[in-house]
C-alpha cells in the first residue's frame, strides 16, 4: 500500500467491503467473534495513540 491519499482510500474501502461483506481478512475478526466479543471485554493492556 502506497502513502498517497488515492492508495490509502481505496484500501480503507477495499477492508470496509471485507467488513461488510463479512469476508474478513483474519480469521479473529469474522461474525462470530465480533458477537462474542459485543457482551464485554477485559483486556490486561489498553493502549491508547493518536498522531
Amino acid at each position: 500500500m502506497g502513502s498517497d491519499p488515492k492508495s490509502s482510500w481505496a484500501a480503507l474501502k477495499e477492508g470496509n467491503q471485507r467488513f461488510v461483506g463479512g469476508f474478513p481478512q483474519h480469521p479473529s475478526q469474522g461474525v462470530a467473534r465480533r458477537a462474542e466479543l459485543a457482551s464485554g471485554q477485559n483486556p490486561n493492556v489498553l493502549l491508547f495513540g493518536c498522531s
